[in-house]
């Protein structure tokens, strides 16, 4: 199952991508929100879930989850905010987002979303 990762800083980026491969995802990335809508418009599958910072160049998280809700084909995923800036915490009701998580990002935390936002799909052991 794919995680789409829109995030401008490449560090940041690339470290999301490690720990998303290490725990078996298969991982897409954008470093704006202008490149992932664009993703998401040729994606095949969607991804499940979408890890999305705020603040970033050329086309913000907030821009993206507009143009993400207008679209009835692409406003189901998931998608979990990712921001460092708390001031941004007060207009968050207008993204419907499933979570919200703080940026330094804890892994351990994130991944423990993540796995309840998208569970395993693997078939029970008998």
């Amino acid at each position: 199952m794919v995680i789409l990762v829109v995030e401008d800083d490449p560090e940041a980026r690339a470290s999301l991508e490690d720990l998303l491969r290490s725990e078996g995802y298969e991982v897409a990335c954008a470093e704006d929100g202008r490149k992932g809508m664009a993703y998401l418009k040729t994606a095949d599958p969607l991804p499940r879930l979408i890890l999305l910072d705020l603040l970033m160049p050329h086309a913000d998280g907030f821009h993206f989850r507009e143009q993400q809700l207008r679209s009835a084909h692409l406003a189901g995923i998931p998608v979990v905010v990712m921001t460092a800036d708390g001031h941004v915490f007060d207009r968050m009701d207008t993204l419907r987002a499933a979570a919200y998580v703080r940026k330094p990002v804890n892994t351990e935390a994130l991944l423990d979303l993540i796995r309840r936002l998208i569970p395993s799909q693997r078939a029970p052991v008998r």
